[in-house]
């Protein structure tokens, strides 16, 4: 049986950081993740890195009719959502082999596999048992799913799923109005898709400064969102 001084579950932002920082005060230290592929967890998967790449893209189609203006006409022949996708991809990948390798200058044993206790020093993965003097759970989160309005993969979609969209809507209706559902507002306004933004709350970005959100707020209605406040959603 393997043993270790530290070992942390779940290898996203928080987790691989940690790792890092413990392995470098000469700590024994085993990260573990389910896959390769989920290193870096949401944030560099489905969340920060390819929100931004996404973002990038559509705010140069939404900028074509204001150069338009100006006297430059460029003019939008297509886009390709599936080359996006493949450079987003290769993006996200070069992103973690640069974790990787940290993690390995750092000398942090990584074990791929979802992991179970034993008992409270004790853990198992992939049939393999292994102990610890301290443990770090930082498995992160997942997309919460309504009751009334369960996922089908076609008309009613999660945050994440917007990464592997074929081909775009005509229209798009999304529910929550947090960091997430504005970027995805974003995204989907400057691409010319007709976006309704429906908030449980009185405003949007509720957990942001309230100056923030009227800003946001008054820059999404001029570029023609349509936002619900006060609203919940019963069934579809």
């Amino acid at each position: 049986m393997k043993h270790y001084e530290a070992v942390v579950i779940g290898a996203g932002p928080a987790g691989y950081e940690a790792a890092l920082n413990i392995a470098s005060n000469g700590l024994k230290t085993l990260l573990i993740e389910k896959t390769k592929e989920n290193i870096g967890g949401t944030c560099l998967n489905e969340g920060c890195i390819p929100t931004k790449q996404y973002l990038e893209v559509s705010s140069h189609i939404a900028n074509l009719s204001f150069l338009k203006e100006l006297g430059v006409d460029m003019e939008l022949k297509s886009f390709d959502i599936k080359q996006l996708q493949k450079r987003t991809k290769e993006l996200k990948d070069e992103i973690r082999s640069g974790v990787l390798w940290l993690l390995e200058q750092a000398k942090v044993d990584i074990l791929y596999g979802s992991a179970k206790f034993i008992d409270e020093n004790t853990i198992e993965v992939n049939g393999e048992t292994i102990s610890f003097d301290k443990l770090l759970i930082a498995t992160g989160s997942i997309v919460k799913e309504l009751e009334s309005i369960p996922f089908d993969g076609d008309k009613i979609i999660s945050s994440k799923d917007i990464f592997t969209l074929d081909k775009l809507p005509k229209s798009i209706t999304i529910l929550g109005s947090g960091a997430i559902g504005c970027e995805a507002a974003s995204f989907f306004n400057g691409c010319g898709l007709d976006v309704t933004l429906i908030s449980k709350g009185n405003r949007i970005l509720a957990k942001e400064d309230d100056d923030i959100s009227k800003a946001l707020q008054r820059s999404f209605k001029r570029k023609g969102i349509d936002i619900v406040l006060n609203t919940n959603i019963k069934c579809v």
